[in-house]
């Protein structure tokens, strides 16, 4: 498969996802803003518009890592689902054996987790370095432990890339002077 058509592929498998978080963070909303009130609080609309898109990202992010890679949505509902959910996945423990492949795959691994360091530091208050990385351990981990259970592959290089990704969004948003998109009184 071409790079062209990886990339076609994964946002293809990726748009229901994201327009699935965004609908339940509209539904979502008018209990925000009632929640907001009541706390005297009031969310600026920059902060909305960069909370919507967290919410489209770890939609779009779930329909990617959490589901088999053969799964897709338009099938699914047209047809039901083919085969069994979970299956035995291939674990791979060598260091560095990604690093041969594809140089798109390493900076995907990468760049696909930044916002999960740069999102939080900038929409939540006091989300310490420790939270990084305890995010930067923990997803990678959770991630590919799942997908190992569904019939994907678990890599070891994948976890630090993942990592590396989050502690590297955490930077950049020490880089950016530490913007804050928080709640304010009213």
């Amino acid at each position: 498969m071409g790079k062209k058509a990886y990339i076609l592929r994964n946002l293809r498998a990726m748009a229901p996802g994201a327009v699935l978080a965004l609908v339940l963070y509209a539904v979502a909303l008018p209990l925000r803003r009632a929640r907001l009130k009541r706390l005297g609080l009031v969310s600026e609309p920059w902060r909305e518009v960069v909370l919507a898109l967290f919410w489209a990202y770890c939609g779009a992010m779930a329909m990617v890592l959490l589901l088999p890679s053969d799964f897709d949505l338009l099938t699914v509902l047209r047809q039901g689902y083919p085969g069994p959910f979970f299956r035995q996945g291939v674990v791979n423990m060598e260091f560095f054996r990604t690093f041969k492949f594809s140089k798109l795959v390493l900076i995907a691994n990468v760049a696909l987790f930044l916002p999960l360091g740069f999102c939080p530091a900038l929409l939540w208050r006091n989300r310490s370095w420790w939270g990084a990385v305890i995010m930067a351990a923990a997803v990678p981990i959770l991630v590919e432990n799942w997908q190992v259970l569904i019939g994907r592959y678990f890599d070891v290089d994948d976890l630090m890339l993942n990592a590396l990704g989050v502690l590297l969004g955490r930077f950049l948003w020490h880089f950016f002077g530490k913007p804050r998109l928080h709640c304010e009184e009213e």
